[in-house]
């Protein structure tokens, strides 16, 4: 059974997009993203879905940096 690596973003900029959020984790490892929206709109918060522990691993490690002025959380997701 292969276990499922997806990180929960939250406190991600308004202007945050696919390309940003890869670029600011290492695209290395991403398997796809799934921006939340609302009303046509970005809402702050997002799902990373990996396809191999030392990157999903890696990209925790950057929980409670930040992502120009906004200070990000990165949670596992279950």
């Amino acid at each position: 059974m292969v276990k499922d690596l997806v990180i929960k973003c939250r406190g991600l900029p308004y202007s945050c997009d696919e390309s940003s959020l890869r670029k600011f984790l290492g695209d290395s490892g991403i398997s796809k993203v799934n921006i939340i929206m609302r009303d046509g709109k970005a809402a702050g918060d997002a799902f990373v879905h990996y396809s191999n522990e030392d990157d999903y691993k890696r990209a925790l490690k950057k929980d409670r940096e930040h992502m120009g002025h906004r200070l990000v959380a990165f949670f596992r997701s279950v």
